[in-house]
């Protein structure tokens, strides 16, 4: 678990769209988006629905059973596509397919309770920090061996922290390696970033980094 602090509300979304970006160059890995409401899902669905580098789909309320069952199936084949798939290498100019993007809100993640499996997601990003230790503990039962990354912007600290306590986890700032495995690779997130000064303050005795720039690449295992 890690995390990517922000100093305003207005740098979240186009940081967000940096990191979406670099994910679609370097890895191309299905990713989970998670939000805490359907205003923010719907705002984050409007803006990468006009990229045409991602696929997005989305789990809400509004959705029927059959729709439902079609778009965690779709992302389960999306995940052992990718598994399956042959290792990008550094430099290559083939344009990579389209990044899966798929959007929820913790009440509409699967659900074992109704016979739903878990997404078994490699890579979750917490666009919205959850505030609750349920909704943080659900969300993180649906990622498998790989990474979760929490978005924070300054004011939430005290919600990160309360996270890792009433959790039991630990969520650091985000490293300069972070790798998960699949079958034959490993991805490896690289990353420069600057501290951020704001941040800092309200960690006490804790470095917080902004994200600014980062490069994803894969390579053999």
């Amino acid at each position: 678990h890690f995390y990517i602090a922000v100093d305003r509300q207005e740098f979240k979304m186009r940081t967000f769209f940096d990191l979406l970006e670099h994910f679609w160059k370097r890895s191309g890995v299905p990713l989970v988006i998670c939000c805490n409401a359907r205003d923010s899902l719907d705002a984050v669905f409007a803006a990468a629905a006009s990229c045409p580098h991602f696929h997005v789909k989305f789990l809400h309320s509004d959705l029927c059973e059959h729709e439902r069952a079609t778009t965690i199936e779709e992302f389960r084949r999306a995940m052992a596509e990718w598994r399956k798939s042959e290792v990008t290498m550094e430099g290559d100019s083939t344009m990579p397919p389209k990044l899966f993007l798929l959007l929820v809100t913790d009440a509409c993640l699967p659900s074992s309770t109704f016979g739903e499996h878990s997404l078994l997601a490699r890579a979750l990003v917490n666009y919205d920090l959850p505030v609750k230790k349920a909704s943080f503990l659900l969300i993180a039962s649906h990622f498998f061996h790989g990474v979760v990354l929490n978005i924070v912007v300054g004011g939430e600290v005290s919600t990160l922290r309360s996270i890792e306590e009433g959790c039991v986890v630990i969520i650091n700032e985000m490293p300069i390696n972070v790798r998960f495995f699949s079958q034959t690779s490993s991805l490896i997130f690289t990353l420069l970033a600057c501290r951020s000064q704001s941040c800092c303050n309200e960690l006490t005795g804790r470095k917080t980094f902004h994200f600014c720039c980062y490069q994803i690449q894969r390579e053999n295992f």
